[in-house]
């Protein structure tokens, strides 16, 4: 199953009702539901879905800890000349690029009793690093 997911701006957008859409669906009682983003700037994580101020702080700290720079490999040698708008699209694109492969693009969810087995206060979310772009993911359950 594919669905997809509008990020307005960098960020998490909840996915755990249509995670748990999928579960019901695939009629699986016992199993693995795995939750795969289908681009290389996009993540799939499990956090926290009560306090919106927690999933902030992990979108800045990743912000810190992998800053938007102009002086990744390849750059420096003029791969990227057309001008400081694309300069800065590519940077921030290394950027979202480095922080997916961090968190991870896929997320293994079990299943049990026919639902996702999470924390009362966990959610599953879609993370888009760039911001404005649609995350198609694959969902699959078995």
């Amino acid at each position: 199953m594919r669905e997809k997911v509008l990020l307005c701006r960098p960020g998490m957008g909840e996915i755990t009702d249509t995670v748990m859409a999928a579960i019901v669906r695939s009629g699986i009682r016992e199993g693995v539901c795995v939750v795969t983003a289908l681009d290389d700037k996009a993540a799939v994580v499990m956090t926290n879905r009560e306090k919106a101020d927690i999933r902030q702080d992990i979108m800045e700290d990743l912000d810190r800890m992998v800053p938007a720079r102009v002086n990744r490999r390849g750059w420096m040698a003029g791969e990227v000349d057309d001008g400081a708008a694309e300069v800065i699209k590519a940077a921030l694109s290394a950027a979202a690029r480095t922080k997916a492969a961090v968190t991870g693009g896929s997320l293994d969810v079990i299943i049990h009793e026919g639902m996702p087995l999470l924390a009362p206060d966990q959610g599953i979310f879609a993370v888009d690093y760039r911001g404005g772009e649609e995350v198609e993911l694959a969902i699959l359950c078995g």
